[in-house]
């Protein structure tokens, strides 16, 4: 891959080489003056951005002249975004937060976010968390419980997007009601009294207390 040329003037013919700290990532051609680099992999912004290079050229004739110089390395938009997000997330009703995501770029671009699919009008992501949440506060008993959404990533010339299921989960946010009546009625010498009637979604416990208990 070619770098640049070295140019100079002079009425015998020229001679070129180069040294210096990062020479070792190029090769010359002596007759030309063309400097490329020796592998592609060393064109590569996001690993080396400059270059430190000392211009060797002499006619045979005269000293060599020399100037040092430094290469910079353009960054282009070589590099598609990542993002690191768990495929399936499982979420107890009544919690806005669902997940961390990380989104990245090695080229450093500026990144956008955006949510599609069946059920994205249901969640955001919060950029200043870098989180996925609900919306509005989730509840099993009144919503749909499995989610489908899918998450995409743009650096403004390349995106990634991945596919994200989200589960919530039931959980025992409501206090059992008991049914008994406030005043009950049990005729003498019964052993019996009566039955704590109450209901919930769970398993039940019973106790009394009070001043007669």
């Amino acid at each position: 891959s070619k770098a640049f040329t070295i140019v100079a003037t002079d009425e015998s013919p020229l001679k070129y080489s180069i040294s210096g700290v990062d020479s070792a990532y190029f090769d010359v051609n002596s007759s030309t003056g063309v400097v490329t680099f020796k592998t592609i992999s060393d064109v590569d912004h996001t690993t080396k951005r400059s270059y430190s290079l000392t211009l060797v050229v002499t006619d045979n004739l005269t000293p060599s002249v020399s100037k040092n110089i430094t290469l910079n390395l353009n960054p282009i938009n070589d590099n598609i975004p990542t993002i690191e997000v768990n495929s399936t997330f499982n979420v107890d009703e009544g919690s806005l937060y669902i997940g961390s995501i990380i989104f990245s770029d090695i080229d450093g671009d500026n990144l956008t976010y955006s949510l599609s699919g069946t059920d994205a009008s249901n969640f955001n992501i919060n950029t200043d968390t870098n989180t996925l949440e609900f919306k509005t506060i989730p509840d099993y008993e009144t919503q749909k419980h499995t989610y489908d959404i899918t998450l995409k990533v743009n650096d403004g010339l390349h995106s990634t997007q991945k596919d994200i299921t989200i589960n919530l989960l039931n959980i025992d946010d409501t206090p059992p009601q008991i049914t008994n009546s406030t005043t009950l009625n049990v005729d003498e010498n019964s052993s019996k009294a009566f039955t704590i009637v109450a209901t919930d979604e769970s398993p039940l416990k019973y106790s009394i207390s009070g001043a007669d208990s």
